[in-house]
């Protein structure tokens, strides 16, 4: 079984027209226990390959590099995340720009997108997007989308209480349903049925 193994690692190999380079790893995330007992293997003299017999593992030479560079440095085996370097664009709002909207909207949750965009402009002078203050409130800040709904004057609990006892008795085919263009017809004119 061994050496059926061997030979189909040598086809593979053989099939493969890249260099070794064009052979990339997947990232796979060890334990912090894991990477202590393994840097502390490789100090006392064990290679990788007996260090990946011993604890039935594949760890690759990039990731013990790494590891017994960042122990050299700073005798620990994983990074502080204060001293990460920070990866990708700045935010967009500074800290007290995302403090001020969330008090602000904690004294008025009906505040609109271009209200806070103002009010952020009158404290600090930088006038960010409506699409940069939408993504900061939903992204970064954890808050929805706020729809408002306004209750149109003319509803009223009575009014459908009393609509329902007066048709409840009919069955709904009875009705004709017509559109919103019959109910204002001082304002709409239809010139076909």
């Amino acid at each position: 079984m061994a050496a059926s193994n061997i030979n189909s690692d040598a086809a593979i190999r053989s099939n493969f027209s890249g260099s070794a380079a064009d052979i990339h790893m997947a990232f796979v995330k060890y334990n912090q226990g894991i990477k202590v007992i393994v840097v502390s293997l490789r100090r006392h003299g064990y290679s990788l390959e007996e260090i990946n017999k011993t604890l039935d593992l594949k760890i690759s030479d990039d990731s013990l590099r790494q590891w017994m560079n960042l122990y050299h440095q700073t005798r620990d085996v994983v990074c502080n995340p204060a001293f990460y370097v920070q990866r990708g664009r700045p935010l967009a709002f500074l800290r007290e720009e995302s403090k001020f909207v969330l008090a602000a909207l904690d004294d008025n949750p009906t505040m609109y997108l271009d209200e806070i965009q103002s009010h952020i402009k009158a404290i600090t002078g930088t006038r960010h997007p409506l699409s940069t203050i939408s993504a900061e409130l939903r992204i970064r800040l954890h808050l929805t989308r706020k729809i408002a709904r306004t209750v149109h004057p003319a509803q009223s609990e009575d009014q459908r209480a009393k609509y329902f006892e007066e048709i409840g008795p009919f069955p709904s085919s009875y009705f004709v349903f017509v559109d919103k263009c019959v109910l204002l017809s001082r304002n709409h004119s239809r010139n076909y049925a």
